[in-house]
């Protein structure tokens, strides 16, 4: 007699309930404390602002503008500030020879922070939510990125209201493609229009255009690379802004 195969049983989706809101009044924001951490890089501090232990940033840009460098130094310089874990979800590049340059080669990472940085090549969104409400999950999360994710922009707003707003207190770093001055695509706009950080990167140079912690100054991701890019009055405009 011929048994037939039984249909494989999907995943279950998980669902995208955000967490129960909560009220207070006046008094009880008032004396609400804050954590503020210091960066000891003072140009990025200059971009970054008087940041707390919970906030997301998109870093947005065209391919090649430095992007990856400049989460590159973000990561670097919040292990340290935070003394925390790092895991970076590489959707685009995966375990590839140019991410190895990136953060080992070019930016040291393995040498100044030790192997305080897992990189997976890949999560679904349900994987990434458990990876993430782990006890012992890292504090700083990067998603690189949201285009090659393939999520929705319900699925990103989850992960901000879940894991950055909510009890888990995280930190996560968006890295869009463009269109121009704006990041690509419907979930990249939405992300883009809620993060705390918005920093549209170009021609190696680091544009903070919003920015709810006070950061203003522009950052340059590589000197030597923006000298020979941009003309020497343009260069210098930026370096001062």
């Amino acid at each position: 007699m011929e048994v037939k195969e039984k249909p494989p049983v999907s995943a279950p989706v998980r669902s995208l309930t955000k967490p129960k809101g909560k009220k207070i009044g006046l008094k009880q924001l008032q004396q609400k404390v804050f954590k503020r951490v210091l960066i000891s890089d003072e140009r990025l501090k200059a971009m970054l602002g008087n940041i707390s232990d919970a906030f997301d940033i998109i870093l947005f840009g065209s391919s090649g503008s430095g992007k990856s460098n400049l989460a590159a130094v973000m990561i670097k310089e919040m292990v340290k500030a935070f003394k925390c874990k790092c895991t970076v979800v590489s959707y685009e590049e995966g375990h590839e020879a140019t991410l190895q340059d990136t953060l080992i080669n070019r930016h040291k990472l393995l040498e100044e922070i030790g192997n305080s940085v897992q990189i997976w090549d890949h999560l679904t969104f349900d994987e990434l939510c458990k990876e993430m409400s782990r006890r012992k999950s890292a504090k700083l999360w990067v998603i690189d990125s949201i285009q090659t994710s393939f999520f929705t922009a319900q699925q990103c707003e989850y992960l901000r209201s879940t894991y950055v707003l909510g009890k888990k207190k995280k930190i996560i770093i968006w890295v869009s493609w463009a269109d121009g001055d704006t990041a690509r695509g419907a979930v990249g706009k939405s992300v883009q229009y809620w993060a705390a950080i918005k920093i549209q990167v170009k021609k190696r140079i680091a544009f903070p255009i919003s920015n709810r912690f006070g950061g203003k100054k522009n950052y340059i991701i590589d000197d030597e690379a923006a000298r020979k890019i941009w003309t020497v009055k343009d260069y210098n405009k930026h370096k001062k802004g």
